[in-house]
């Protein structure tokens, strides 16, 4: 099994940030993609024919818009459905949004989605109503949901020959690869270091590693050179 994990591009609250110098005040919930972030991610597509990148056989992606927005030029490339996924959306925090955020977003109804991506196959679960209902999320549960996830992706996948593509956010993707390496978090679920993922870059990994069937390699970290110098963004 081959893994490849894949960052959104750049999002509006990424693109706030930098341009209001780190203001905080003005995040939006569930941004979608800026028009960089849209370059971004139709430039890994494009990667995909021209490099030694692996070539996922299937793709999964987050619900939320940045992501499945970076996942609709994959797939269509690929020729791949984007399977979203509830369980893959960045962690849960007020952070995602607006500071006097009282409640998460409940994410983009179904339709909405699919206008984004109409390569998306829509999970049950997300409806015209959104598809988050849970509350914030400490990083604490959301270690817990990346070790659920790992447990489901090993299940499903480990000891074949695909090549698995995800869809998804800086934060999560931290705890997807540290479950999988067998780094995990303090008991806070607070990280003691972060491993830099720019928009649209990739982690690539094989299971089992060369060593060990338990033991991942890890093929690279942060890999963008599908970017030019002023093309990236954190």
């Amino acid at each position: 099994m081959r893994l490849l994990l894949i960052r959104h591009g750049e999002s509006e609250n990424n693109g706030i940030y930098r341009d209001s110098g780190g203001d905080l005040s003005q995040l939006v919930a569930d941004p979608g993609l800026t028009p960089l972030g849209q370059r971004q991610a139709e430039k890994l597509a494009a990667f995909f024919a021209v490099s030694d990148l692996p070539r996922p056989d299937v793709l999964y992606t987050s619900l939320m818009k940045r992501a499945v927005a970076t996942a609709a030029p994959i797939a269509a490339a690929l020729d791949l459905a984007a399977i979203g996924r509830l369980d893959l959306h960045e962690v849960a925090v007020a952070g995602d949004g607006p500071l006097n955020a009282t409640a998460p977003a409940a994410g983009q109804p179904a339709s909405a989605l699919r206008q984004l991506n109409p390569h998306l196959v829509v999970p049950d679960g997300a409806t015209e109503q959104g598809w988050y209902t849970g509350p914030f999320e400490t990083p604490a549960v959301a270690w817990e949901r990346a070790e659920r996830f790992t447990e489901w992706l090993l299940a499903t996948y480990h000891g074949t020959d695909n090549c698995i593509g995800l869809v998804g956010h800086g934060w999560f993707h931290q705890l997807i690869l540290r479950a999988l390496v067998l780094h995990p978090p303090l008991p806070d679920g607070m990280l003691q270091s972060w491993f830099r993922m720019y928009n649209t870059a990739t982690i690539s990994l094989v299971l089992p590693g060369h060593f060990a069937d338990e033991v991942a390699d890890v093929h690279w970290v942060n890999r963008f050179d599908h970017l030019e110098p002023d093309e990236l963004t954190v």
